[in-house]
């Protein structure tokens, strides 16, 4: 079986699993977990969230939407063309966000914290549930499915799904404080503006006077944690007892992917967005959503792009 079949296969297998009624658990309510939650709603799902946090997931207060300082993929540019027209639609609809023109397209700097409470209160007055703690694997039978959006999964430990695909990396970011913008949107005590990972502090500085307009601004200069291929993790995570590509392939051809993973309790990935998660999220909920209650097939790019097979250890060719 060639990979694109194989790919092909836990894709299908995954389609319609979860049709409308059936109730499902998304752990984690930051911007991730919030927009995915929305995207199940509207498919006819009955949908629990669980964040012990008034506001889950987001550190800084101001996020860029769409924007890159680099030209990115084909995936990349699907997702930012789909989040676009969502943002235009916040703007018409009086959301703290702001569009700006680049070289690289439209962008959108966007009050996070603001989304994060305002798609919270609209999501519970059309029937989302909230429960203020922390979701325990000992609660999955409970629900029809579950969804990982949390980065916590992601953090190094012996428990971590992702461990393996994880990987710490140094970085540039520019802070702006006290800025006041035009049209009607102040940046918040701490707006952030992730650089080219090779980028020098030079070069970082210079850049972020450009997007500060000359405003006062500081660099930090750190490490964080993201996917080895620096994209999202989407899919279910393959069951236990699968230590590697290879084995999990050798078994696959018997097993229905998608349904082995749910009598399992294994969990569905919605997370790994990083910074680009209001890039990201509106577009990849969207298309989860539809896939996972029948309601459309996965795009040929994301099949590509995205699969928990990318997880296991590949065994060294005989």
């Amino acid at each position: 079986m060639k990979r694109r079949e194989f790919l092909q296969k836990i894709w299908n297998d995954s389609f319609g699993v979860l049709p409308p009624g059936k109730h499902v658990a998304v752990a984690g309510g930051g911007l991730a977990g919030l927009h995915l939650a929305e995207a199940l709603l509207q498919r006819g799902l009955r949908v629990t969230l669980y964040e012990p946090r008034c506001i889950g997931g987001v550190r800084i207060p101001l996020m860029h939407a769409c924007q890159t300082p680099k030209l990115r993929g084909a995936f990349w540019e699907n997702a930012a063309a789909f989040s676009r027209q969502r943002y235009e639609q916040l703007i018409a609809s009086g959301y703290l966000v702001r569009a700006t023109d680049s070289a690289f397209g439209r962008y959108y700097a966007v009050n996070a914290r603001s989304l994060a409470r305002r798609l919270t209160e609209r999501l519970c007055r059309a029937g989302f549930v909230i429960r203020r703690q922390p979701f325990f694997e000992s609660e999955a039978q409970n629900y029809d499915g579950h969804f990982l959006a949390t980065g916590a999964s992601f953090l190094p430990g012996e428990k971590s799904p992702l461990l393996r695909a994880t990987q710490i990396v140094p970085g540039h970011a520019s802070y702006a404080t006290g800025v006041n913008v035009k049209e009607g949107i102040v940046l918040p005590p701490r707006a952030e503006f992730v650089h080219l990972r090779d980028a020098t502090p030079a070069a970082a500085k210079a850049e972020a006077l450009q997007v500060f307009a000359g405003k006062r601004s500081f660099l930090f200069h750190g490490q964080r944690l993201v996917t080895r291929d620096r994209l999202p993790a989407i899919g279910f995570y393959p069951p236990a007892g699968e230590n590697s590509y290879d084995e999990l392939r050798l078994t696959f051809l018997k097993k229905n992917y998608a349904v082995d993973s749910l009598a399992q309790e294994s969990p569905f990935l919605f997370q790994g967005m990083g910074y680009h998660v209001l890039t990201y999220a509106p577009f990849l909920a969207a298309a989860v959503a539809a896939w996972l209650t029948g309601a459309d097939k996965m795009d040929e790019n994301l099949i590509c792009n995205l699969s928990p097979t990318r997880f296991l250890y590949r065994n060294a060719r005989r």
